[in-house]
C-alpha cells in the first residue's frame, strides 16, 4: 500500500456504505462533489475579492461537467480542494504563520489524495500568484518557498510513475482538437448528437 493520488473520493464512498446503502452513499458522495465545487468557488472568489463573488453564479453552469457524468469522482472533487486552497492561500499571502501553513498543508494534501493532475495544477497556480501576483519581494519569496514539499511530491510522482510505463499519448493536434471542442467541460460532446438514431 503506497499513497495513492486517487484515494479521496472512494475513501469518501467506502465510509459513506458503511452507514448508508449504496446506491444512497453515492447519490450522496456526488452531493458532495457538485455542493462542494459551488462552495469552493464562492470562497475562491470571496478571497480575491468579495464584490466579484457575484460572478460564482456562474459555478452552477460547470458543476455538471463531462468528466462527473464519466465517474471521475476523485478529480471532481479534488478540483474544490484546489479552490479552496488556492482561496485560503491568497487570503493569507502577505501572513504564513504556521497554524496557515499546518492548514495549506492538509489542503493540498486533501488535493493530491483526490487527482494527481489537480494537485499539479495547484502546485503550478500557487508559483505563478507567488511569482506574479505577490508585489512584496520577501512575501513573495516566503509564499512559493512555503510548498517546497509539495514540488518534491510532483517530482517524485513523476519520477516512479514513468518507469516501465507504455502509453498511447495524444497528439498535439488531437489534444488541440479536444481543446476547441471543450471536451473538458461538457457532458454532450458531438459524438452524442453525430450518431444516427437506431431503431
Amino acid at each position: 500500500i503506497r499513497p495513492f493520488p486517487n484515494w479521496g473520493s472512494q475513501g469518501l464512498l467506502f465510509l459513506l456504505m458503511h452507514i448508508f446503502p449504496p446506491l444512497l452513499a453515492e447519490k450522496i458522495n456526488l452531493t458532495l462533489i457538485i455542493g462542494l465545487f459551488i462552495i469552493s468557488i464562492f470562497y475562491l472568489l470571496r478571497s480575491v475579492e468579495q464584490k466579484q463573488s457575484i460572478f460564482a453564479w456562474a459555478a452552477f453552469i460547470f458543476c455538471h461537467h463531462y468528466l462527473l457524468y464519466m465517474g471521475f469522482y476523485g478529480f471532481s472533487l479534488s478540483i474544490s480542494f484546489c479552490f479552496f486552497t488556492l482561496g485560503y492561500g491568497w487570503k493569507h499571502k502577505q501572513k504564513l504563520t504556521f497554524t496557515n501553513i499546518t492548514v495549506l498543508y492538509l489542503l493540498f494534501a486533501a488535493t493530491y489524495f483526490c487527482h494527481i493532475v489537480s494537485f499539479a495544477m495547484l502546485v503550478l497556480f500557487w508559483v505563478i500568484i507567488g511569482i506574479a501576483l505577490v508585489k512584496q519581494p520577501w512575501a513573495a519569496i516566503k509564499f512559493v518557498a512555503a510548498m517546497v514539499p509539495a514540488y518534491a511530491v510532483i517530482f517524485v510522482y513523476l519520477l516512479t510513475s514513468a518507469k516501465g510505463a507504455t502509453r498511447g499519448y495524444w497528439d498535439w493536434h488531437q489534444r488541440w482538437d479536444y481543446f476547441t471542442r471543450i471536451g473538458s467541460i461538457i457532458y454532450l460532446s458531438l459524438i452524442h448528437i453525430s450518431e444516427p438514431t437506431r431503431p
